[in-house]
């Protein structure tokens, strides 16, 4: 147990900061949802992103609407100042009219590929057939750009063991900085490279306010535990060492992998999600694999799936000691919000 606590290192999660073993490496799992804004941010040289833009350039002007090969689904392309890249005004996934429209954004900035997306309409295509009241909801392309643009102009590319001081938000591969808003969702995962059905997954919500806690979930919670072979090894209310209160229940059962192992969670602010107290998920397994970390670079052919696992990695007297030590650590950022 020693081993795996020795080497703990803080890393920025969302505006909060929690201690890992510095086993633990990012899964490539999670996202971020900030004002509407899809984001991903991963490190990548510049030839493969010029090479993989063009390759995105030329499958959206080979798209059409569906059905119609006489409806284009890309209608312009907006150049970036500042950064290599642009964005693509295209028609939705699968749509049937223009009128539903995805601004793509993907750059390329000192070192790091930056990839968002947002939801539009634009009522002005003429070929399409809309009822007035559709027409009447009005085009807002060039608003949904300018918010893209502004959260665009806050990120930037991070190392996962960079620990920012300016105030903002924190995800995989990222920064977006700035005060705290109503509109961040984010999902950010850990796992151990060497025993890949340990893991540790964040989920942060500013806009959702749940209308019970986690331990007033106790009787679906119970029957669950029920159907996969399951018990309690511990349940109650808890705080960090920093004083952040929170709920948590430490379970023992029957995981995906078809083993004997331990599902550990945690919710903090239930009642009170906002943006200054986001409604905080953290949730620990052991004894089921999410998938293995893959460091090679990208664009490398997929990992085979790995074999099955003849048991979890932790004891149960590991586990627990192990989401001891971690959730204790669990604090606000200084300047985060």
């Amino acid at each position: 147990m020693q081993t795996l606590t020795h080497a703990m290192t803080p890393r920025c999660i969302g505006r909060y900061l929690i201690d890992l073993p510095a086993g633990m490496v990012p899964s490539g799992w999670g996202g971020l949802k900030a004002q509407g804004v899809n984001i991903e941010v991963a490190p990548l040289n510049e030839s493969l992103f010029r090479w993989r833009y063009e390759q995105r350039e030329a499958e959206l002007r080979a798209a059409h609407l569906d059905g119609q090969p006489d409806q284009p689904s890309l209608k312009e392309i907006v150049p970036l100042r500042g950064a290599m890249g642009g964005i693509f005004n295209r028609a939705d996934d699968n749509a049937l009219v223009n009128a539903g429209r995805t601004l793509e954004l993907h750059a390329w900035r000192d070192g790091y590929a930056i990839k968002m997306w947002i939801k539009a309409r634009d009522v002005s295509y003429s070929a399409d057939n809309l009822d007035e009241q559709y027409k009447a909801i009005g085009t807002n392309v060039p608003q949904m750009q300018a918010l893209l643009l502004d959260v665009f102009a806050r990120i930037r590319g991070r190392a996962d063991n960079e620990m920012p001081s300016d105030q903002g938000l924190c995800f995989h591969g990222g920064f977006v900085q700035g005060p705290a808003t109503d509109e961040e969702n984010l999902d950010m995962s850990y796992v151990f490279t060497d025993m890949p059905d340990v893991s540790i997954s964040i989920h942060n919500n500013s806009n959702l306010v749940s209308e019970n806690t986690l331990l007033d979930r106790g009787k679906d919670i119970d029957a669950n535990l029920r159907i996969a072979d399951g018990h309690t090894l511990r349940k109650g209310k808890r705080q960090s060492h920093d004083g952040l209160a929170f709920d948590e229940w430490l379970m023992e059962a029957n995981t995906d992998d078809h083993v004997k192992g331990h599902m550990f969670t945690l919710e903090a602010n239930s009642r009170i999600g906002s943006a200054k107290t986001p409604l905080l998920n953290i949730d620990f397994r052991n004894g089921d694999r999410i998938g293995t970390s893959d460091k090679r670079p990208p664009g490398s052919i997929p990992l085979d799936s790995p074999p099955p696992i003849a048991k979890a990695s932790l004891t149960e007297g590991e586990a627990v000691a192990l989401w001891d030590a971690i959730t204790d650590t669990l604090r606000p950022r200084p300047n985060g919000f």
